[in-house]
């Protein structure tokens, strides 16, 4: 039976030829081609490890310059928006309240068509003014004028039928705003130079007696049908004018 330190001595032996056989192995393993394809790989990762780091820098770069002003810019328009935004409701917010006191206000005070004095006659939202004074068909059309008016219009049935009995009422024959002075025959309404739809026109007219009758007016010889007359002749005439909502 082999001695303690027999067995030692035994064991270092194999340990070291265990080593050697290692080493053999591994310089078998790690030929020249392996170790030259070993260093090739190593140099491969450098230079992706070296492309990574280029590429994070360059979109660190292009966030900076770009994206970041650009995200700061959107936030500030973002900002002003909502600001206007802000200001356009506080408008809204107040014209409804100027509303509903407009809407308080007529309901607790009425309101009713008027015309601009008790010497204006009404018919349906239009006032009329029967002159007292006199002049020619211009005169007629500056005394209009200066009451802010204009002459009067029978542009519907109704409203001339108005007028005649209204000139019937008063008595005398009236000056109203039509006429043919641009051109012959062609009757228009003085104020927006309209060629003239409805007419009442008196028997056999308008006749243009010599040449000269340009002007439209209500006749009483005609129970107030309407008559071409030369625009310099003298007579009273009408005005129009809107009727306006005032408080009662």
């Amino acid at each position: 039976m082999a001695s303690p330190r027999v067995k030692q001595w035994h064991n270092l032996a194999l340990v070291c030829v265990f080593i050697c056989v290692i080493g053999q192995v591994q310089g078998q393993v790690l030929t020249p081609n392996l170790r030259e394809e070993n260093g090739k790989a190593r140099r491969e990762q450098h230079i992706l490890q070296n492309i990574r780091e280029e590429v994070a820098t360059m979109v660190q770069k292009v966030r900076a310059e770009t994206v970041l002003p650009a995200l700061a810019s959107y936030s500030i328009q973002l900002y002003e928006l909502t600001e206007n935004l802000t200001r356009i409701t506080n408008s809204f917010t107040n014209l409804s309240t100027v509303i509903e006191e407009l809407q308080q206000h007529i309901e607790n005070r009425s309101v009713e068509l008027s015309c601009p004095s008790q010497s204006w006659v009404m018919h349906e939202n239009r006032c009329y003014f029967y002159s007292t004074s006199v002049g020619s068909w211009a005169d007629a059309r500056g005394g209009c004028q200066s009451l802010n008016a204009m002459m009067a219009e029978a542009t519907t049935r109704s409203i001339n039928e108005f007028l005649k009995a209204q000139a019937s009422l008063k008595g005398g024959s009236y000056w109203i705003g039509g006429h043919d002075i641009s051109v012959e025959s062609r009757w228009e309404w003085n104020t927006n130079g309209a060629n003239i739809g409805y007419t009442d026109w008196g028997p056999d007219q308008p006749n243009d007696v010599r040449l000269g009758q340009d002007c439209l007016e209500l006749l009483e010889k005609f129970q107030w049908q309407w008559n071409d007359r030369e625009c310099t002749r003298v007579q009273a005439y009408i005005c129009e004018t809107a009727a306006r909502y005032r408080p009662t």
